[in-house]
């Protein structure tokens, strides 16, 4: 719903700000047309975006199990936990 009254929004501006020498119709459908072109490419960058965080976070949560298992299995390498975790963890900086 918010994206339609957005839409609406910036429609009611870009019709106000188009070019004058068009017909007062196409100049709204050229608007309108635009509107929705920069909105569709805006909604589909942040999916993308989305979908490559949603894949990072649970590739580093898997990598952190493993890191648990190891410990679990051989107490001895809880002396390296920390840094393998923070490895892991390394593509927030990136």
């Amino acid at each position: 719903m918010r994206k339609i009254a957005a839409v609406l929004f910036v429609s009611v501006i870009a019709f106000s700000c188009g070019p004058r020498d068009l017909p007062k119709e196409r100049k709204t459908i050229d608007s309108l047309q635009a509107v929705i072109r920069m909105d569709s490419l805006q909604i589909d960058s942040l999916t993308s975006k989305l979908r490559e965080r949603n894949i990072l976070i649970r590739f580093t949560a898997a990598k952190c199990h493993k890191y648990a298992l190891i410990v679990k299995k051989n107490p001895n390498q809880s002396v390296f936990i920390v840094n393998w975790i923070d490895r892991s963890f390394q593509w927030i900086d990136e």
